[in-house]
């Protein structure tokens, strides 16, 4: 009887410690399931990330945190992802959490960005001319780096090119300014800095689709007798200036004399146009102004107290939205998991 009991008590207790070993194994199991979810959903997250950067469809700023996804769904849980770029803009910090249950694993990556050599390479300064370019009046073409706040843009402190970058010589009015880089605009001239004379025009463009990197005939759809409402943003072709908020205006013919004549709007994007006769009033262009004309005196700038102002993020913003997928090269050189 005693035997048999001590039997009864054995069996009881080796079953109780099954349950709890199986109770505890099972809680292990799912805990260690969660921790493979978890990291499998940042690993999501990140991939979202890095193909948004590689698209252009976010434009992280320097030294500036971006929040690109809170909370998004994914699978069992959800993932939160930011990034910051260095100051130079070529590498970024992405943190992704992914979360499922309880747990929680973040992923810090890091990669390098670069653009591949393509239509953007001839953007290198705030004017480009295959020719001479003048200035007159009290004009001031900046090739500082701008933000698109507004029209007129804010100086973002780091980054820019030259004002002007032009074929033939660089001759401005006493009473006009051109800057550059870290120089704001003066009415003299700094070779490098502010302007670049006889750049080597070896391969400069013939049409606006070889500016922007395209294949002849690509714009041939955006041609236009009409020009758009003054709110449009997108491309507009034409043999004559156009009216909009911004996008990317093109002034062309065949025979490469078409002229953006006595301008007194605000444009936000990329002007292509065969020759430039005038901005005036108080008329602005942020982003990039590009001269296909091959006349000499076919570019003067000025008149009354226009600005024109270079703007990475504008240029940028055209590539990425009416353009092809930019070529952005985006990849990872660094990985590591953080509980």
């Amino acid at each position: 009887m005693v035997f048999a009991l001590a039997l009864v008590m054995i069996g009881s207790m080796t079953m109780a410690t099954l349950l709890m070993t199986n109770r505890y194994t099972s809680k292990s199991s799912k805990r260690r399931k969660e921790k493979i979810d978890a990291l499998c959903i940042a690993e999501a997250g990140k991939e979202q990330a890095l193909a948004k950067l590689r698209t252009g469809e976010i434009e992280p700023s320097a030294n500036t945190r971006v929040d690109i996804f809170s909370n998004e769904p994914f699978g069992t849980g959800h993932y939160s992802v930011s990034c910051t770029t260095n100051t130079t803009n070529d590498t970024v910090l992405i943190n992704s959490t992914g979360v499922t249950g309880t747990n929680a694993i973040r992923l810090e990556v890091t990669a390098s960005m670069k653009a591949a050599p393509g239509g953007k390479n001839w953007l290198q300064a705030a004017v480009t001319a295959r020719t001479d370019v003048s200035t007159v009046g009290t004009i001031q073409i900046d090739g500082r780096d701008y933000d698109t706040t507004s029209f007129f843009g804010s100086l973002l402190g780091t980054g820019g090119v030259v004002g002007v970058a032009a074929g033939g010589t660089v001759s401005p009015d006493a009473a006009s300014g051109i800057g550059g880089n870290s120089t704001p605009p003066q009415s003299t001239t700094i070779a490098g800095e502010t302007v670049v004379e006889n750049i080597d025009t070896t391969g400069y463009p013939q049409t606006p689709e070889e500016v922007l990197d395209l294949p002849a005939g690509a714009l041939d759809a955006y041609k236009c007798a009409t020009c758009p409402p003054s709110d449009f943003f997108g491309i507009v072709y034409s043999e004559t200036p156009c009216d909009f908020r911004g996008g990317i205006l093109i002034v062309h013919n065949e025979d490469g004399d078409a002229s953006l004549g006595n301008y007194h709007q605000h444009f936000m994007g990329i002007i292509i146009a065969d020759e430039v006769h005038h901005f005036n009033g108080g008329s602005s262009v942020l982003g990039s102004i590009f001269m296909l004309g091959r006349e000499a005196g076919g570019n003067s700038f000025g008149n009354g107290t226009a600005r024109i102002r270079y703007s990475s993020r504008m240029i940028a913003k055209v590539f990425n939205t009416l353009l092809p997928p930019s070529d952005l090269e985006v990849d990872v050189v660094s990985w590591r998991e953080i509980d």
